[in-house]
């Protein structure tokens, strides 16, 4: 059979997103639901047809979400092939307005007339029930009696939708509902006249009476309003009731039911005005309901459309169906103004058609479209039945949870597209709200890291040394109903996962600890250095032996000695069991120098003996004749050495470099990018030369000795330079077909657009920035990075998509140095006010990735709290009891390089700061953040020092290095007659912290000021 349908407009849509994740959206605060009661297609295209003259005018056809819905009970069904093969096909299999109800409340289909019951008789949970359990305030509207089917489908369980009072009476003392407005005034008529009582729809004059008294609804009573201008107040009222019931003046409808001509054009006839609209009610409803911070979920009902449909009213459909029109605009309105698209779901749908309206003359096989008689006119339309029908109807969605729908298509229609069934309202809902997260986990053993955050996964746990068993792990679900399964680690090290189940057991997620089992963290212990004694002389012709007193390890155990001379290892793997090794002295330079010997255990735990100064003497000289004549001197070294990086400059984008370099008296020189100067060769003395620095941003130091002909060797000196890295644009092509997706050569900033997001072609680019906004107080940008997304389509910049975009940002460790990884959360700027807004998002801590979602381009930076900067002082936070030697009085400095540099001794901090008052406490956890960078030492030109097992008198130059003054005249000429008191003791076990230097001879070696000036912190002195 040949069928013709002639429709204006044909809404088929086809979704091409990937399934929403988990990480893709957050749980709507708010969720708003807006039925249309018997609304089909063609009763929405009526209302545009008159009201604008369009058959698609409503704000809402642009929703993100516009999809058909099916609405057939339990027993129902829904075939889009047989549909348009007979005119008759939809009259029969159709559902009514209480099935309808409940099966968009709770997802459920059940059979005709149940209200809140399955087809078995088993009571439903109502979506609005689970929005209370989670602290949410509720409600419900209509323009029709509070206790008719669809607001009863949201708040009441009966087997019959025409038990009225008892319905009422269950809305009204036993629901948790917050809010209930409509129709049903037990004194008013449908002119909004009074009349004789009738409390069937208030559930009867008992509980009108209370209601009236003000002391219906328990330990919470309702406050009730009746006027219209109470409608109208209750709209900007700054403090509402937390629980209201509003009874408009009117009986059955607001309007629908009002004497005189039904049949009039719109308007005609004039309105009841004694009552509110149902944008009002929607407005009023709203501003009680959003008082709640857990937010809110609402069902507004326009509920006499369906009304007009059983009666054939052309005219007064128009009506409802605007007024309905108009409430829905009011309510995007009050999403714009009082909350936003990502934290708000409004769904606008129809629970079934009614009057099976077409345009005129459709019969057979022959559906014919409204006909469009122009703005303000009636279109040319038909009512085809007085009852319900089993067309599919029209669903639009738009806020966080919208796309959800495009997981629910049951199949596609031929006209109308592709089709979900209404109870996909409630599943979504409660999929959305199934909430499979944990409020804690607690370990038998061990701490997480980083911290419990219910948005991070994926945690590590460290263990103590020698643990063998895996810990019991504790885990208590967020939501009360939502199942918790523990597998714990078989082994060590191994991972114990934590599943949650929500309550609807559709969705889960999983937490994972991985453990880990310390090694031996304790260093070697008792080491010692026996000889050559401090200061021994020693000829640069022999082969010394170097001996110490053997370390204890109890742990691991001894695994090999190293021998140091000037920071240098001379010697790799000697024995563990070795107290001495041998070593020729010929390569060291005539002069000074330091010995120590390092211990490393079997898991590479260190212990260094504290280092001894011994000097290598180099003669030269010669004979002959009358007996000959000998003759000698020391050696001199190579002086007034210096480095300079790029001209003094402190930051470069480029590892290439250039060293300008100088020092008197030297003929070679060797460089090296670490102190030990591993794999570096001796080159000839320039004063230039190009260096490539280490990979990776952060600080660089570049190191140069000098030699001279005659072996003299200078002290390494070095120079500092912070590298940056610089990353270029990247672009793609984005599609509305398609989408695309955007990444950086280093991947630290992704973006991914979905199918649809825009309407055409064109591309997107991410952009590094390099000049920017500073982060608000107390907030730290991690790695610095900021980054512009933007995106032409058609050649038109474009900033808003119509889908939501997902952007993931990567960092290292060394990014979140001084900020407190938990509070990771993605920034934008806003243009208008030129400030950084918080976005959120989920971070993976254990991937170092946080993931957003967006509806617009501009700037994005992941930010984080700071702890503390480059240049603070830092200490634990100590219990009120705590003893002075107790760790946590330990001061620390932070560095440039995000290291914490401990100060041994107070006399150390005082070199340095006058006072206490600037160290600021922090956690243990906080603390971690900064890894040991090692000791602070005394600030130049300040004290002398004297190690206690050496009576050498040392004054202090930048970098630690310790000069001797050579005599006391010296010592009188730099410090006064009172030099004395100017001398501090330190202990041994500090020496290592410094470095010997050439003597002091005379004052004019030693420049006090000079030298403390050129410290002027301790980044600088330590060239961070």
């Amino acid at each position: 059979m040949k069928r013709y349908i002639y429709i204006y407009l044909f809404v088929i849509i086809s979704f091409g997103v990937a399934t929403p994740t988990l990480a893709s959206f957050s749980p709507p605060k708010n969720v708003i639901i807006m039925i249309g009661d018997g609304m089909g297609f063609n009763q929405v295209q009526a209302g545009s047809l008159y009201n604008y003259g369009l058959t698609d005018g409503q704000s809402y056809h642009d929703f993100p979400v516009t999809i058909a819905s099916a609405t057939y009970g339990s027993s129902g069904s829904y075939d889009p092939d047989l549909a348009w093969a007979s005119f008759d096909y939809f009259e029969t299999g159709f559902v009514e307005s209480a099935a309808s109800a409940t099966a968009i409340s709770s997802g459920t289909k059940t059979t005709a007339n149940k209200i809140g019951i399955d087809a078995d008789g088993n009571e439903l949970k109502h979506a609005t029930e689970r929005a209370q359990e989670l602290g949410k305030a509720t409600g419900v509207v209509t323009t029709v009696e509070i206790s008719h089917a669809t607001p009863a489908g949201f708040s009441a369980h009966n087997a019959s939708r025409n038990n009225y009072s008892a319905i009422a009476q269950e809305m009204i003392s036993d629901s948790n509902m917050n809010v209930i407005m409509g129709a049903g005034h037990p004194l008013y008529d449908n002119d909004g006249s009074a009349a004789a009582a009738n409390y069937t729809y208030v559930g009867g004059q008992t509980l009108w009476d209370s209601l009236v008294a003000g002391t219906a609804g328990g330990a919470t009573p309702w406050a009730l309003i009746q006027t219209k201008t109470e409608f109208t107040n209750l709209i900007t009222d700054p403090s509402p009731p937390t629980r209201l019931i509003g009874i408009a003046q009117v009986r059955d409808t607001l309007q629908q039911e009002r004497d005189s001509d039904t049949s009039a054009n719109p308007y005609n006839v004039p309105l009841n005005s004694g009552v509110p609209t149902l944008a009002q009610m929607a407005q009023g409803a709203l501003n009680v309901l959003a008082q709640d911070e857990d937010g809110l979920m609402v069902m507004i009902e326009g509920g006499a459309i369906d009304w007009t449909g059983h009666d054939n009213q052309k005219g007064r459909l128009i009506e409802e169906q605007i007024d309905f029109d108009d409430a829905v605009e009011a309510v995007i309105d009050w999403v714009e103004a009082n909350s936003n698209w990502d934290e708000t779901l409004l769904i606008v749908t129809g629970d079934h058609e009614t009057g099976y309206l077409w345009g005129l003359d459709s019969s057979g096989t022959t559906w014919n479209a409204l006909g469009n008689a122009g703005e303000g006119s009636v279109p040319n339309m038909s009512w085809y039945t007085t009852g319900h029908t089993n067309s599919l109807v029209p669903l639009y969605a738009k806020g966080t949870g919208s796309d959800q729908f495009t997981d629910y298509v049951e199949d596609t229609d031929s006209v109308r597209g592709d089709y979900v069934h209404s109870t996909a309202v409630g599943q979504i809902i409660f999929s959305l709200y199934s909430n499979p997260d944990l409020a804690s986990i607690s370990l038998g053993a061990g701490s997480l890291s980083p911290a419990f955050s219910v948005d991070v996964t994926s945690y590590t746990a460290v263990l103590p040394y020698g643990t063998t068993e895996a810990p019991a792990v504790t885990a208590v679900a967020d939501d009360d109903l939502a199942a918790v399964a523990v597998s714990n680690a078989s082994a060590l090290p191994g991972t114990t996962s934590v599943q949650v189940t929500g309550e609807d057991d559709t969705i889960t997620k999983t937490y994972n600890i991985s453990f880990s089992v310390a090694t031996d963290t304790t260093d070697p212990t008792n080491l010692a250095l026996q000889s050559p004694d401090a200061n021994a002389q020693v000829s640069n012709s022999s082969t010394v032996a170097f001996s110490w007193i053997a370390a204890n390890d109890s742990e691991s155990g001894i695994q090999k000695y190293q021998l140091f001379i000037d920071d240098t290892l001379k010697q790799d793997s000697i024995s563990s069991s070795a107290t001495s090794v041998n070593f020729s002295v010929s390569s060291l330079a005539c002069g000074s120098h330091t010995w120590f010997i390092r211990v490393l255990d079997n898991s590479n735990n260190t212990a260094d003996a504290t280092g001894r100064q011994f000097s290598v003497t180099c003669t030269t000289g010669g004979g002959g004749g009358g007996g000959g004549g000998g003759g000698g001197g020391t050696i001199t070294k190579p002086t007034n050495t210096t480095i300079s990086i790029n001209s003094g400059n402190i930051q470069t984008s480029s590892r290439n470099v250039l060293l300008a370099l100088s020092a008197t008296n030297a003929s070679l020189m060797v460089i090296a990018n670490d102190s030990n100067f591993s794999s570096a060769a001796w080159e000839t003395y320039t004063t230039t030369k190009s260096w490539t620095l280490t990979e990776g941003a952060g600080t660089k130091t570049v190191y140069v000795k000098f030699r001279n002909a005659a072996g003299g060797e200078s002290t390494a000196i070095n120079d500092a330079i912070s590298l940056v890295e610089t990353t270029q644009p990247a672009t793609a092509s984005i599609t509305a077909e398609s989408g695309g997706s955007v990444s950086l050569s280093d991947s630290r900033a992704t973006l991914t657009m979905p199918a649809g997001a825009v309407s055409g072609s064109g591309s997107a680019t991410i952009s590094p920035k390099t000049n920017y906004q500073a982060a608000p107080s107390g907030l730290g940008i991690v790695g610095g990075k900021v980054y512009d997304f933007t995106a032409t389509v058609n050649n038109l910049a474009v900033t808003n998509f119509s889908r939501a975009v997902t952007l993931n940002f990567t960092y290292n460790n060394n990014d979140v140095v001084g900020i407190n990884e938990s509070t990771l959360a993605v920034y934008y700027f806003d243009e208008a006010s030129q400030v950084w807004l918080k976005l959120g998002g989920s971070t993976d801590a254990l991937n170092n990735k946080i993931t957003v979602t967006i509806s617009h381009f501009t700037q994005f930076a992941v930010m984080g709290q700071t702890v503390a900067g480059s240049g603070e002082l830092i200490k634990l936070i100590c219990p009120a009891n705590a003893a002075v030697s107790d760790p946590c009085k330990a001061v620390y400095y932070v560095g440039r390089d995000g290291k914490r540099y401990v100060f041994p001794n107070q006399k150390t901090y005082l070199s340095w700061y006058p006072d206490f008052l600037t160290v600021k406490a922090v956690t243990a956890q906080q603390l971690s953040q900064y890894p040991i960078g090692g000791n602070v030492t005394y600030r130049p030109g300040t004290r002398m020092l004297k190690i206690q097992s050496d009576n050498q008198v040392y004054v202090v130059d930048r970098g630690g290095v310790l000069r001797w003054i050579a005599a006391e005249p010296v010592a009188v000429a730099l410090y006064g007659a009172n030099w004395n008191q100017m001398v501090d003791d330190i202990s041994s076990a500090f020496f290592v912290n410094y470095r010997l230097g050439g003597p002091v001879s005379s004052s004019d070696d030693y420049n006090k000021e000079a030298a403390k000036n050129s410290a002027s912190d301790i980044n600088t002195d330590k060239s961070l």
